[in-house]
């Protein structure tokens, strides 16, 4: 059902929903955080959303970093391996 939803919440589009994609991308469920994953890039694009996903790995513990890079690959690999790439060169030290 959670799954569903997430499913759900992506295709409504509202950003306003972002932080709740961002809180499941680390779910212990793989399937829970692919739809997050998912449904975050479809509610605020690829580059707002490996941005969010940099930013949330940050402020995670190193026990999460795993489940914040499996959620960029989910997304689309090829656009989030050039969205790190720009927060790498561009972002703040504690991004990089």
């Amino acid at each position: 059902m959670r799954t569903v939803a997430l499913r759900a919440l992506g295709s409504l589009r509202v950003e306003s929903v972002a932080p709740l994609l961002v809180e499941e991308l680390t779910d212990d469920n793989p399937a829970v955080a692919r739809e997050a994953a998912v449904a975050l890039k479809e509610t605020v694009g690829i580059r707002t959303a490996a941005a969010r996903v940099v930013e949330a790995a940050g402020k995670a513990g190193p026990d999460r970093i795993e489940g914040f890079a499996r959620a960029l690959r989910w997304m689309d690999r090829a656009s989030a391996v050039e969205e790190l790439e720009s927060v790498m060169i561009s972002g703040s030290p504690e991004h990089q």
